[in-house]
C-alpha cells in the first residue's frame, strides 16, 4: 500500500477481484483439479465519482510488481500524470513518467511503473507491427479515464467530418490491451450514449465477450434483473431466514441471468446444489457468489455512494455535484416517440 493511504474495503475489492477467478468455487478443470475455469486477466472498475478508483488500481499494480520483475503501464490524461507519479514515488519501484509513444513503440521497458498520456499516444500514430514488439512486455495495462478517447467510434467520427483521432487512440488501445498480459480500466463512465458504450470498454478485457448472453436492451430481462435476479441475490447474500427462498431462485433462473455456454450452466448448478450448506454457513463465501453471479460480475468492480451512505461519503471522499436518478419509462414516452416519429 502507498506509505500515507488505507484503503477502505471498497477500494480492496477490485484486487481481490482480479486476483481470485470467476466462479473460481463452482467452475474448475475436471474434478481432480483445482484449476480454475475462468481466471480474470482483466476488470472494470466502475465505481463512482471521487470515490477512489485511482487507488484501487494503484493496489492492482503495486500486487503485481511485488511478484518479481514486471512492467505496469498507465495510460492516462496528462493532467493525471503527476497524481499516479505521486502514488508510486514514496514505493520502492522504478517509476518513469517521460514516456512518449515513440520510445513506448521500441519496447524494451525496464522493470517498474511507466506512464504515458493518452495525447502522446494518439499523436504517435503508432501501426500494429510496432505494438507486436510489446508482445509479452506488459504484465499490467492500467487504462485511467478509460472511456476519454475511446468510446467513439471512427466510423461515427468519418461521418460526422471530424478528424479521426479519437479512432487512432482507440485503436492504439485495443493493440495494447491486446499485448498486455492483464488490463485494469477505470471509468465513472462506463456508458455515454447507449449499452452499446459499455461492451467496447469490456471488448478489452475480453475480445470474445458474447453480448448476446448478456441482453440488456431486452426490456423484459431488464425488468426481471430488477425484480427476480438482483433481489434474490441481495436476499442470499443477507443469509438467515431469507436464505433458502432466494438461493432456490437463483437456481431456477440460473439459464437466463448467469452469462456462459449451457454446458457450464450445468455444472454451476449442480456444484451450488453441492455447496448449499457451506454458502448458507459463510458470509464470506455468500458475498464472493453473488458478486459473480451478476450478469458482469466477471468483469466489473462497482461501488456506488449510496452503497456507502451519502454521510460517509461527504465526508471522506470528493464531493460530487451530481446525482443520479433511476426512472422507468411509461407509455407515455412510447406515445411521444411515436408522435414525434409521424411528425418528421
Amino acid at each position: 500500500i502507498p506509505p500515507g493511504f488505507k484503503p477502505d474495503k471498497h477500494q480492496l475489492r477490485p484486487l481481490d477481484l482480479i486476483n481470485r477467478a470467476w466462479l473460481n468455487h463452482d467452475l474448475v478443470d475436471g474434478e481432480a483439479s483445482l484449476t480454475p475455469m475462468f481466471p480474470r486477466n482483466g476488470l472494470l472498475i466502475a465505481d463512482e465519482g471521487g470515490m477512489g478508483k485511482t487507488l484501487s488500481a494503484a493496489l492492482v499494480a503495486l500486487n503485481e510488481l511485488k511478484k518479481g520483475r514486471g512492467v505496469v503501464l498507465v495510460v492516462c490524461p496528462p493532467m493525471l500524470i503527476r497524481q499516479w507519479k505521486e502514488l508510486f514515488n514514496s514505493t520502492v519501484h522504478f517509476v518513469n513518467d517521460q514516456l512518449s509513444g515513440a520510445q513506448l513503440a521500441r519496447g524494451n521497458l525496464r522493470s517498474g511503473l511507466h506512464i504515458i498520456s493518452k495525447h502522446s499516444i494518439r499523436h504517435a500514430n503508432l501501426q500494429d507491427e510496432e505494438f507486436e514488439r510489446l508482445q509479452g512486455e506488459i504484465d499490467l495495462l492500467i487504462l485511467d479515464e478509460a472511456h476519454e478517447g475511446f468510446i467513439r467510434d471512427a466510423d461515427e467520427n468519418v461521418e460526422l467530418g471530424e478528424e479521426p483521432q479519437n479512432d487512432r487512440l482507440g485503436t492504439s488501445l485495443r493493440s495494447l490491451a491486446r499485448v498486455s498480459r492483464r488490463q485494469v480500466l477505470a471509468t465513472a463512465t462506463p456508458m455515454r450514449q447507449h449499452n452499446g458504450d459499455l461492451f467496447k470498454l469490456l471488448g478489452l478485457i475480453d475480445p470474445n465477450i458474447d453480448t448476446e448472453l448478456i441482453p440488456i436492451d431486452d426490456e423484459i430481462w431488464v425488468h426481471d434483473l430488477g425484480h427476480i435476479w438482483l433481489p434474490a441475490l441481495e436476499k442470499c447474500s443477507q443469509g438467515g431466514e431469507f436464505f433458502a427462498d432466494a438461493f432456490q431462485t437463483i437456481l431456477q433462473h440460473l439459464d437466463r441471468f448467469v452469462p456462459m455456454p449451457h454446458e457450464h450452466r450445468i455444472l454451476l448448478l449442480n456444484s451450488l446444489q453441492q455447496r448449499r450448506e457451506n454458502l448458507q454457513n459463510s458470509l464470506e463465501k455468500r458475498l464472493e457468489l453473488c458478486h459473480d453471479l451478476h450478469p458482469l460480475g466477471r468483469y466489473m468492480s462497482v461501488t456506488l455512494r449510496d452503497d456507502l451512505g451519502g454521510e460517509f461519503c461527504s465526508t471522506f471522499y470528493r464531493d460530487m455535484s451530481a446525482q443520479s436518478h433511476v426512472f422507468s419509462m411509461n407509455q407515455d414516452h412510447t406515445t411521444l416517440f411515436e408522435l414525434l416519429q409521424n411528425e418528421s
